[in-house]
């Protein structure tokens, strides 16, 4: 549903995010 396709995209920029600043916010 939308909610899964939400918290993809939300996974997603956090992994990006913490890749590109080398920030792990998990």
């Amino acid at each position: 549903g939308s909610l899964s396709a939400t918290v993809g995209v939300a996974a997603v920029r956090l992994e990006v995010t913490s890749s590109s600043r080398g920030i792990n916010l998990l």
